[in-house]
């Protein structure tokens, strides 16, 4: 422990450190020691491309640029976020997630990092600290590259490649029961920007079966008609969600998955008077196949538990909020070009 910093009423940076790295996000965390410190410190992660270019103090946060809190603070672009490191404590954590400080980084990309902190002032209604301010060491991260599509074993180009997914997802919803359906969809997909990107063209689910839903359910992205306006326009579709867009992104296991966004459902059960809607986005991994037609890829939804998440339906009551609202995902796609190729992504 850095004692004779700590005899000056300075905080002590004892270590720096980085986790959870993918090819945009990343987690900052130093352990700070506030001992004999009344107020705390003020703390505060700097993230440059070149250590040179280090501000040599505190920045004014994004969120606070307008506030009374920035009264003293300049203001930098990319200024990360301000923490508070409790006082008295000889080891206090502090951590930040870039991505959720609106931060989005690179792949293939060499960070520096660093963490400052002083001790706190205290004020009613800015953010000040007692000089001197101390400086961690500098520090480097390197994000990895993020996964992109490859045809049968050749990186794929930037134009739209055909993919087509089929196969038995089962969807379960606290409220709804259990619903199996057959899946069949329809992709393209390519690598803009070192990254692969995909666009979910076609999804139609069929031979649908839910205990809890006697009869005919549809799961469907294609916008049930309002009541009474079903017979307006006979046999004509309704509005539809399609296209998701979609990129590869390294998930939380650290296997390429495929992130579908903008996703919207339908789950109907005429025979109750049902017709939920459920959106979001979600996350299957991709499992690699070996050879086209033998052994393909496969898009592996994980269910509750997993890391491939869930949608939400906004018109049960409480939202986001509650259980009830949730629809997991669980089964597999087979994952294949169009005339067969194997599609994987690395």
């Amino acid at each position: 422990m850095p004692v004779a910093a700590l005899a000056n009423g300075t905080p002590a940076i004892d270590s720096e450190s980085v986790s959870k790295i993918t090819p945009t996000d990343a987690t900052l965390e130093a352990k700070i020691n506030t001992e004999g410190l009344q107020y705390g410190a003020w703390t505060q992660f700097q993230l440059v491309a070149n250590p040179s270019k280090y501000p040599a103090e505190f920045d004014c946060p994004p969120e606070d640029k307008n506030s009374s809190l920035c009264l003293k603070l300049p203001e930098h672009s990319g200024t990360l976020p301000l923490r508070l490191a409790e006082a008295d404590s000889p080891n206090q954590s502090v951590s930040l997630e870039l991505a959720k400080a609106g931060l989005t980084l690179k792949p293939d990309t060499t960070y520096h990092y660093r963490v400052i902190a002083a001790s706190k002032v205290l004020t009613e209604d800015f953010i000040d600290w007692e000089p001197p301010i101390v400086y961690g060491p500098d520090q480097t991260f390197t994000t990895p590259a993020a996964p992109r599509w490859f045809l049968n074993g050749n990186l794929a180009g930037a134009s739209g490649q055909s993919i087509v997914q089929l196969g038995t997802i089962t969807l379960e919803n606290k409220l709804l029961g259990e619903i199996k359906c057959k899946v069949i969809a329809g992709l393209k997909a390519g690598n803009e920007s070192e990254k692969g990107v995909a666009a979910v063209e076609g999804w139609e689910a069929y031979d649908c079966s839910a205990p809890e839903c006697p009869g005919r359910v549809l799961l469907t992205p294609e916008e049930v008609p309002e009541k009474g306006k079903e017979k307006e326009t006979p046999g004509a579709r309704q509005p539809r969600s399609l296209p998701w867009p979609a990129e590869l992104i390294s998930s939380e296991a650290g296997k390429a998955a495929l992130n579908l966004r903008k996703m919207k459902l339908w789950i109907v059960c005429p025979r109750e008077l049902l017709e939920v809607p459920f959106t979001g986005n979600l996350e299957p991994r991709l499992q690699n196949g070996l050879g086209n037609g033998l052994s393909p890829s496969h898009l592996l939804f994980e269910g509750k538990g997993g890391h491939t998440g869930f949608l939400i339906s906004p018109d049960i009551a409480g939202g986001a909020e509650v259980e009830e609202s949730e629809l997991f995902f669980s089964g597999e796609l087979t994952t294949i070009g169009t005339s067969q190729e194997l599609i994987t992504a690395e």
